[in-house]
């Protein structure tokens, strides 16, 4: 696998069991996948950062789409031309790539886009902080500072030791959400999806948000219909229902 997309795929927490643990074992003595994971992390969280912070504006409309695309693309550029002047041409060019990937799936979740409904930096730190898994509270913190790559990946270790666990998936995907892992959202949430648990109706509103922001409305209102009335997500729900069918 290219190295370039093995270390995103690493960082976006997108990888297998198998393809997880042999990415461990070769890092420590691979110093250019070294030097791809850390400038990585570094153009990814940095936008990621920013836009949990908001600081590219707060609402997107029709007109504006392309003025604050063409502001984020600049962004990630200049981080880019930062990281081109430490590693070769061509690895450049390929995490340029990928990162220009995610600002475009990121445009179409904006803050502001629908902030009634999607999970705020504080709720998740607060969801981190009162769940009961080993290590969450230092999740939450490195969420908290910013540091969504740490987080997720303290969550991500606990999933992986127990995969059918429907609260901790629901955890998972909160962060992967989060950080724009959807299609890995979808992957961790739909094996273990239970309309019977009582974490049914979180799992289907996380999975009605992904396919949101995929811009997958029709699916996505199947998901968010499965919200049940005793859930506290329902509300959320059923008005995001409303702004969608219209």
């Amino acid at each position: 696998m290219d190295k370039v997309l093995l270390a995103a795929r690493y960082v976006e927490g997108d990888l297998t069991d198998v393809e997880f643990n042999e990415f461990e074992s070769i890092l420590p003595y691979d110093k250019e996948l070294q030097q791809l994971l850390q400038y990585y992390k570094q153009i990814n969280l940095t936008f990621s950062s920013k836009i949990f912070n908001n600081e590219f504006g707060s609402t997107i409309g029709d007109k504006n789409v392309n003025n604050v695309l063409s502001h984020e693309q600049s962004y990630v550029m200049e981080e880019a031309v930062k990281v081109s002047k430490k590693i070769n041409f061509k690895l450049f060019l390929g995490l340029t790539a990928l990162v220009l990937v995610v600002v475009f799936l990121w445009v179409a979740w904006k803050p502001g886009t629908y902030p009634k409904y999607q999970f705020s930096n504080e709720a998740i730190v607060k969801s981190l902080e009162l769940a009961p898994y080993p290590d969450f509270k230092e999740a939450a913190i490195a969420f908290d500072d910013g540091q969504y790559y740490e987080a997720k990946q303290i969550v991500a270790k606990a999933y992986r030791q127990n995969p059918d666990d429907i609260r901790l998936a629901n955890y998972y995907a909160m962060t992967l959400l989060a950080t724009d892992c959807n299609e890995t959202v979808k992957d961790v949430l739909a094996p273990v999806y239970n309309q019977s648990s009582k974490y049914a109706s979180l799992s289907a509103y996380i999975m009605g948000l992904t396919y949101v922001k995929e811009g997958n409305h029709k699916t996505a209102m199947e998901w968010l219909g499965r919200v049940k009335k005793a859930a506290p997500e329902y509300n959320s729900s059923q008005e995001l229902m409303s702004v969608l069918s219209n």
